[in-house]
């Protein structure tokens, strides 16, 4: 990607990119990382996208002191130390992590980044997707998953020779959870394979990672099925089913369709200069899509979609209203809810504030 790829969509040229107001410096020290403030320094980071658990290490204010000058290996979780060590592969210093990054008791602190999130993802050197994180915590490297009764090669990548008669062929098992979810197909299957694979991908059903995939140049997934690469120019799997010529998909809010024309509309990829009409059709794309996912807090309902907002209110001069366009609002405002989803309302406005008439009121 980084040799081969347009750096105007993959990687945008120039000088390091400013860190994040706190990163992971994983060193080059075994089993040594902290937590550093880097005051607008400059430096290639990695992020990593994942789903929080209950035994999860965070930074509050009354450990942000000790994580400054430490943290724990031990308090990692799996995950973490995965994580870590991946990007310390890849000779890169820093990681983000938002349990760690953000002091997650500090309201003012949380809203500030959560703000910045759309330019902490886009400018990540890459994004590590932790598919199967979450209570689990099976980590990154994990044990291929296999239907029962499977007994085919050493994972479900590798084929095993079958002898029939005087003859061989190669089998393997079809890795059809992975390619649901990686494709966004998941959500729409209400029978069959998808939900034996819910539970080994729940990353994907959760709104705050929506804009983080389609903002990252980069992702790579851990998937416990197979590693995927997702960029702004080619997509593969390691079967081979998914690459760069098949994914545009016909559907419009599958991600990595999505992520294309997020590609197109801002760097203008393919040497076309998109229109805000342009954008309009893909916002209303989008948010059919992310309004299916869920969020343990109502509240983030609007932050978790603002870092995607806030590029393309930049790109195109829009004002933004409460997941609305004011040059669209006639069309924004057309929204209905699908009758056989469940519909929660959100009563209290102190804690959620967004107008009635948004689509973000009701789920």
């Amino acid at each position: 990607c980084k040799k081969n790829h347009d750096p105007a969509s993959c990687r945008p040229g120039g000088r390091s990119p400013i860190l994040p107001t706190r990163v992971l410096d994983v060193g080059s020290t075994s089993c040594k990382v902290r937590l550093i403030e880097t005051q607008g320094a400059r430096g290639r980071y990695m992020t990593m996208s994942h789903r929080w658990g209950e035994q999860m290490v965070t930074t509050t204010q009354a450990n942000i002191g000790a994580h400054l000058r430490i943290i724990p290996w031990a308090v990692l979780s799996k995950t973490y130390r995965d994580a870590i060590d991946f990007t310390k592969s890849l000779d890169c210093r820093y990681l983000w992590i938002d349990s760690l990054c953000i002091i997650q008791d500090n309201k003012d602190d949380w809203e500030h980044e959560a703000a910045n999130m759309g330019n902490i993802y886009s400018k990540s050197y890459l994004n590590i997707a932790a598919s199967q994180s979450g209570e689990r915590n099976d980590g990154l490297f994990n044990e291929r998953f296999r239907l029962e009764g499977m007994k085919l090669g050493k994972s479900s990548i590798e084929p095993a020779r079958v002898h029939v008669g005087g003859d061989s062929i190669l089998v393997r098992q079809a890795p059809y959870i992975a390619h649901d979810h990686i494709l966004g197909r998941a959500h729409r299957v209400t029978t069959g394979h998808s939900d034996i694979g819910g539970s080994f991908s729940p990353l994907f059903e959760r709104a705050w990672v929506f804009q983080e995939r389609l903002l990252a140049p980069r992702t790579i997934v851990f998937h416990h099925e197979e590693l995927v690469w997702e960029c702004a120019k080619a997509t593969w799997c390691e079967c081979g089913e998914i690459n760069s010529s098949s994914t545009p998909s016909a559907i419009g809010y599958d991600e990595l369709y999505l992520k294309g024309r997020l590609t197109r509309l801002n760097f203008n990829a393919d040497g076309i200069v998109y229109s805000k009409e342009h954008m309009f059709s893909f916002w209303m794309d989008a948010v059919e899509r992310y309004s299916l996912l869920s969020l343990t807090k109502e509240s983030d309902r609007l932050p978790a979609l603002a870092g995607l907002a806030q590029r393309l209110s930049k790109r195109f001069s829009c004002r933004y209203l409460a997941g609305m366009w004011e040059e669209d609002l006639a069309r924004n405002l057309l929204w209905s809810r699908d009758p056989w989803r469940e519909t929660r309302s959100c009563n209290d406005l102190s804690d959620y504030c967004t107008p009635t008439w948004s689509w973000t009121f009701i789920r």
